[in-house]
């Protein structure tokens, strides 16, 4: 359990920079996925499916937009809030999966895990709320 631990933490410093600069696109991600989803399991067809996706990458385009041409800032963090409740739910479940590679999933993986939710969420709502605005 101590070597699941340190290699654990060593993926994650090593992992940080890139899942920090990748997870905040865990909202659009799994948006866009979800909506083709529903449409695929109510029979929509593939065109119906692609659609669906790309109307949903749409409206967190017009979000992100939202998000670097406002100037009031609540508007600015409740639009950075919800890129980063998913991201830093994408940021626990792959240091589940790191530790689970290691050792068996108990009590010590959530609380790295927390850990890692709590970071990977505010390293992506600090890389939303220090993009420029227009």
């Amino acid at each position: 359990m101590i070597l699941a631990f340190f290699v654990s933490v060593t993926a994650i410093v090593l992992l940080a920079r890139l899942f920090a600069s990748m997870i905040v696109f865990a909202l659009p991600l799994y948006c866009a996925a979800l909506s083709a989803m529903y449409a695929w399991r109510h029979g929509l067809g593939i065109p119906a499916t692609v659609l669906a996706a790309v109307a949903s990458a749409f409206v967190l385009l017009v979000a992100t937009k939202l998000l670097v041409g406002s100037t009031f800032v609540p508007t600015r963090v409740m639009v950075s809030l919800a890129f980063a409740l998913p991201a830093a739910l994408a940021g626990y479940h792959a240091v589940q999966g790191i530790w689970g590679a290691f050792a068996p999933v108990g009590m010590a993986s959530i609380i790295v895990g927390m850990g890692a939710a709590m970071y990977f969420g505010l390293a992506a709502q600090k890389q939303l709320l220090s993009a420029p605005q227009s």
